[in-house]
């Protein structure tokens, strides 16, 4: 039985996750495939690069998502050493234009070239370990387990691990390391990483308020931008596809938060679009109301519209729901929020 380890670099994440979810459609408990590894957490400290090489060590394939980017990717070529020196069996597979001709010549095996689709890759990865179901016993002794390589973001990361130990932390350091995950969250190849830092920074009961707050805006504004950017006009408006996120921030919560007496105007001006919005949608408004739970099912645009400024769960539920005679509303309204919310926490830091 073929157990696979997926090794990729964060930047081709979308990618790598659309070609990893028409592989699982091959896996069962009675085909060559049965379980899918692949690290999409953050790399934490030693425990995390510990539990890496142990799924390495744990499967048959190391399957290598060869890019520009995994080819530079420290972390991707110990991933892939330490694979070639349990003697896993090796399938890299190319999916990304600009890797050189050099570079392929690196690889023992024999590459599998650029597909036309996610469900292209699955098949010929399928394919392959189909003919090769088993690889050898591990070489006895083991060979020494490699070091973790440094990553960009270690300071933040040992920042994490003091707080977890409840070691003394200086506001300064605080301060410089929410703000270089501020500009690091903007990279792809680190955003991941980023956010995940921020999440863990935010749960530690010795985080002031101020700097929870801080974060929280960080988290909003790059989750919202994450969804933004991963939908393609390829694919159907689902609202909730949209919003989901294993992060415990929306942008509804955001908004709510975010009124304070500076802030009136600006939600003036939100409730004046968002009934605009509204206005302009052919949609039942007594449907709407009722399915806001508003007491009034003949509420206006305005009226709809000051209950989803004024009421996070209202404007909650707008954005998250399955309903699809809101479908386009609810994508309307939620891109609206995105830049609406950019928009008042830049006029919050203006007046502080």
């Amino acid at each position: 039985m073929a157990r696979i380890f997926i090794s990729y670099s964060r930047t081709d994440k979308i990618t790598v996750n659309n070609i990893v979810n028409e592989l699982l459609k091959f896996q069962s408990n009675d085909g060559d495939l049965q379980e899918i590894r692949w690290d999409q957490q953050l790399p934490i400290g030693d425990d995390w690069w510990r539990h890496i090489l142990g799924d390495i060590q744990g499967s048959t394939h190391f399957v290598y998502f060869l890019s520009v980017a995994s080819w530079e990717s420290q972390f991707c070529n110990e991933e892939l050493n330490w694979a070639r020196a349990l003697e896993r069996i090796i399938l890299p597979v190319q999916i990304s234009v600009g890797v050189s001709g050099n570079i392929l010549t690196q690889f023992r095996e024999n590459v599998l070239p650029l597909q036309n689709s996610p469900a292209d890759y699955a098949g010929h990865i399928e394919r392959q370990i189909r003919n090769r179901p088993n690889g050898k016993t591990l070489p006895s002794p083991l060979p020494p387990r490699p070091a973790r390589p440094k990553h960009p973001l270690d300071t933040a990361i040992n920042l994490v691990e003091r707080l977890r130990q409840n070691r003394s932390v200086y506001d300064s350091e605080i301060t410089a390391n929410i703000n270089m995950l501020r500009n690091e969250s903007r990279k792809p190849e680190l955003c991941d990483d980023a956010i995940l830092i921020l999440e863990q920074m935010a749960q530690y009961p010795r985080m002031p308020v101020s700097y929870r707050m801080d974060i929280q805006d960080i988290l909003t504004l790059r989750i919202l931008n994450i969804h933004k950017n991963e939908i393609t006009p390829s694919q159907p408006v689902t609202p909730r596809k949209l919003i989901s996120s294993a992060q415990m921030i929306t942008v509804s919560r955001a908004l709510i938060e975010a009124a304070t007496p500076s802030t009136i105007e600006e939600f003036a001006e939100f409730t004046y679009a968002v009934s605009r919005i509204i206005r302009e949608q052919d949609i039942n408004l007594s449907q709407l109301a009722a399915s806001l739970d508003l007491s009034d099912t003949h509420a206006s645009p305005r009226l709809i519209a000051s209950e989803l400024a004024s009421d996070r769960d209202k404007l909650y539920s707008l954005l998250t729901t399955s309903d699809e005679k809101f479908a386009v509303l609810a994508k309307t309204v939620y891109d609206y929020c995105f830049d609406f919310l950019a928009k008042v926490r830049n006029a919050q830091r203006q007046l502080a």
